[in-house]
């Protein structure tokens, strides 16, 4: 069960692992059915132009 809503979360929010890992009890908001997430989108490029 814990598993199943694990991969809905990734999937239906289009998170990333690493963004599901850093998930707190406190961004959580079961009264309005909210998830607060912190997005990272600035992850280092392998070509990095100088």
């Amino acid at each position: 069960m814990r598993n199943q809503a694990l991969v809905l979360l990734l999937f239906c929010q289009a998170l990333q692992p690493v963004e599901l890992c850093w998930l707190l009890w406190r961004d959580l908001n079961f009264a309005e059915n909210t998830v607060r997430v912190a997005r990272n989108r600035t992850q280092p490029t392998r070509y990095q132009t100088q």
